[in-house]
């Protein structure tokens, strides 16, 4: 099976039996390798990785961040962008604030 795609799977017994209902399901699209960030300013990080293997499978990268600790107004988001983009810049970060990151 190819990673990141969706497959429908039918048993049938052998004999005269009527096949079962579908059951879909869908594998995990790869990890991006090599995740690393750093910090361009107090208030930019800059995300960087390099593509999976299976390039063909992976159409747009999603990043969401997250504030590790009680709820600050602002702090969290996400955004979405297409394939084969290698880098992304968080941009109007608080500072002093640590954030979950993920890809």
């Amino acid at each position: 099976l190819l990673d990141g795609l969706t497959y429908t799977i039918t048993v049938i017994a052998m004999g005269d039996h009527l096949p079962s209902e579908g059951v879909v399901t869908q594998t995990r699209t790869p990890s991006p390798p090599n995740i690393t960030n750093s910090a361009v300013s107090p208030t930019y990080i800059n995300i960087s990785w390099t593509q999976p293997l299976e390039r063909d499978v992976v159409l747009r990268y999603r990043i969401e961040y997250q504030y590790q600790g009680a709820c600050v107004e602002g702090v969290d988001g996400s955004m979405a962008f297409d394939a084969p983009a290698t880098e992304y810049t968080l941009h109007n970060l608080q500072e002093y604030i640590n954030y979950t990151i993920i890809l």
